[in-house]
């Protein structure tokens, strides 16, 4: 299968496919977003930026992730950091062994 390529009216950011489980997370920013005075257009390429350079810094620096994690001064989730990070480690795996092929 070939990679997709940016076209000149295309973000960068849209050349892979969407990751659908995390659409509502990012929708909500999306609307975080236009709720702090940004347009459409441009909170869109605000949220790529943001995650491509996020995913970039956390794959690609060569940090260990308590290190990335660390490069961030504020973090006004935090709260609930500990619950969605225990909610990918049992509702993942749960669903896994739901799907995963038999031998």
């Amino acid at each position: 299968m070939r990679a997709q390529t940016a076209t000149a009216h295309e973000p960068r950011h849209r050349r892979h496919a969407p990751n659908r489980y995390s659409d509502p997370q990012w929708q909500a920013l999306r609307e975080a977003a236009g709720q702090f005075g940004l347009c459409p257009g441009r909170a869109d390429e605000a949220l790529g930026h943001m995650l491509e350079g996020a995913l970039a810094t956390l794959l690609q620096s060569g940090l260990p992730p308590a290190a990335v994690m660390d490069l961030i001064p504020v973090r006004p989730l935090q709260a609930i950091e500990e619950s969605v990070t225990a909610a990918y480690g049992t509702a993942l795996p749960a669903l896994f062994a739901k799907i995963r092929p038999t031998a």
